[in-house]
């Protein structure tokens, strides 16, 4: 329903943490890596710090002091097989590039003090190689020195060199750590977030809900279809004193404000009719009462239709809404309802003018939110006004109530789910008969 954050890839972050597995390193390694995953020593209880150290038991000290015990042990035996194969070959083979193996092996397994323990024990053999050679060739002593000392300086580097990549390596396996964590805390609180929203939609679709109307010579159908969770489109169809009174408005902005909007413009357009008020003075009662609540930002287009059920004849103000559409059966033709006055929610001074106009036996109005035009259709452009107009002429021959959903079910089908706006359709048709129950 609702878009996610982006979930750390499992498979990256399983890859990435080996390097954190076969990194045991040293006890400056150690706090690094807790400083990069921001672990609390001092508060154990915090829930990163539970989470790594539950996630990761001992993860910090890499490996168990036994452990050490072991690597440190074959890296002595592959430091001393070399030296061996070394000292009784002499002079005449060089195995200094041999010596790398276990220098860089102690540097990433162990850490950068044992690692220059084994780089100062990999060059005595290479320095008494050169003794020897110095000593039967008659070799200048600065010659034997500077080949003693650029070796050790190449073990040197490879040394630091392979700390400094271990380091990094921790950096970016406590990071993967992290962001683990951290993503399946957004995870949870996403998914409580859908929850809420979830139950929200469901008390605003209770709220909002149109009942099927009976009402003497007139049919009425509605519906509502929000893109998310909860939206700001409203649709009511009211009956008071003799008058069928149906609204539909469309609140600014999507969520839950919008949507808590709608359940205050349901509780306005009750408390007007329930005033006795009529026509403008239910637009300008509403426009007045928003005023006081809308944030500066927001504002409302609103349609409203006030219809003599008896005769068939109607007010409406149209508030900077989509226009209404009329069919008249006689003529088979459509005709549009524009604009009577700007919409309502930003000024005290609205003056709201009325417009009247007629249904006849067989006449279908229909109201609908701008969903119904500003979706994007299936080829990326905006729908436009002539699908509806379509719509309504294709589906004249239902029901209004049929009608008005097939309307909806038809424009969604001609719209990208993931880019649709909230949709609401209001259906009335004045009928050639009396239903038997009347309100």
């Amino acid at each position: 329903m609702y878009l996610r954050p982006p979930i750390l890839n499992e498979s990256l972050g399983d890859s990435l943490d080996i390097a954190g597995w076969l990194t045991p390193g040293s006890v400056d390694d150690t706090a690094e890596e807790d400083q990069t995953m921001n672990i609390d020593h001092k508060n154990p209880g915090s829930r990163m710090t539970r989470r790594v150290l539950d996630s990761h038991p001992k993860s910090a000290n890499r490996y168990s002091s036994v452990y050490s015990v072991i690597i440190t042990f074959v890296t002595l035996l592959i430091l001393g097989a070399i030296g061996w194969i070394d000292w009784i070959s002499g002079p005449n083979l060089n195995l200094s590039i041999a010596y790398f193996l276990p220098i860089t092996f102690a540097a990433w397994f162990i850490g950068r003090p044992f690692a220059l323990v084994a780089t100062v024990l990999a060059t005595v053999p290479y320095a008494a190689d050169q003794v020897v050679m110095a000593y039967t060739t008659h070799q200048a002593t600065i010659i034997t020195i500077i080949d003693t000392i650029v070796p050790l300086l190449v073990f040197l580097f490879a040394t630091e060199a392979t700390t400094r990549l271990h380091q990094r390596s921790t950096q970016v396996a406590g990071m993967v750590r992290q962001l683990q964590a951290r993503n399946a805390d957004l995870q949870q609180a996403y998914s409580l977030l859908d929850d809420d929203f979830q139950a929200a939609g469901i008390i605003q679709t209770t709220l909002l809900e149109i009942p099927r109307l009976h009402v003497r010579g007139i049919d009425i159908g509605a519906k509502t279809s929000y893109a998310r969770a909860v939206g700001g489109d409203f649709a009511a169809v009211e009956v008071s004193d003799g008058f069928v009174y149906a609204c539909i408005a469309d609140i600014s902005g999507k969520g839950t404000p919008a949507a808590l909007f709608t359940a205050l413009l349901k509780y306005l357009l009750d408390e007007a009719l329930r005033q006795k008020l009529r026509g403008a003075g239910v637009v300008e009662y509403i426009n007045a009462s928003l005023l006081q609540v809308l944030p500066p930002e927001r504002f409302v287009t609103l349609f409203l239709v006030e219809i003599d059920q008896d005769n068939g004849s109607f007010q409406y103000v149209n508030a900077g809404h989509p226009e209404g559409l009329l069919f008249r059966r006689e003529t088979n033709s459509l005709e549009g309802l524009m604009p009577t006055n700007q919409i309502i929610g930003l000024s005290d001074t609205l003056c709201v003018r009325v417009a009247e106009n007629k249904l006849h036996d067989g006449d279908v109005l229909l109201l609908y939110t701008d969903g119904a035009t500003d979706s994007q259709a299936l080829d990326g452009a905006r729908l436009g006004e002539e699908p509806i107009r379509s719509f309504v002429k294709q589906h004249i021959e239902l029901d209004a109530q049929a009608m008005a959903e097939a309307v909806v079910a038809s424009i969604e089908a001609q719209t990208l789910s993931q880019l649709r706006d909230d949709l609401s359709v209001i259906c009335i048709r004045k009928t050639s008969y009396p239903h038997n129950v009347s309100c």
